[in-house]
């Protein structure tokens, strides 16, 4: 349930400028449509109206004893409805703009920095990489990325 003053990705047809994962505040509930503010984004600062299949919430709402809703929670994303809604794109733009996405970011490129340091310092790279002169930057970071790819799916 969208409530007013909830954060909310746009998980709409991309039109006029917004693009799935575009965030936003729920200002008010109209009944069959929200007014929104938009946080992110070609439209950030502007105000809209939006059908509710358009949006999904990011915030869990939890109320405190007054039933009064507060946002102090270690994460602030509902994931299960953006991911189920909006999809991965959506999710990860959720996730990065509430700072969910610092540590994990951090973690990739130390990891990076770990395969590139040894594969600058394997005589088997080295040769791959004198091979390729000019074209070895953008192959290596290809091969980084595969190598990741490959690390996550299992393979």
């Amino acid at each position: 349930m969208l409530r007013e003053g909830v954060a909310a990705s746009y998980i709409g047809p991309e039109r006029g400028g917004l693009v799935q994962g575009d965030r936003c505040w729920v200002v008010s509930d109209e009944g069959t449509c929200f007014h929104v503010r938009w946080t992110s984004g070609s439209l950030d600062g502007n105000f809209a109206m939006l059908r509710q299949a358009d949006l999904a919430i990011d915030q869990i709402p939890v109320d405190d004893e007054f039933g009064f809703e507060t946002a102090h929670m270690a994460v602030t994303v509902n994931c299960a409805a953006v991911l189920e809604r909006g999809g991965e794109l959506a999710l990860f733009e959720a996730l990065q703009a509430e700072g969910h996405m610092d540590g994990l970011e951090e973690q990739a490129n130390l990891a990076v920095a770990s395969m590139r340091s040894w594969m600058d310092s394997d005589p088997t790279w080295a040769t791959i990489q004198d091979s390729l002169g000019d074209d070895a930057e953008p192959v290596l970071r290809s091969v980084l990325a595969a190598a990741l790819t490959a690390v996550t799916e299992g393979e």
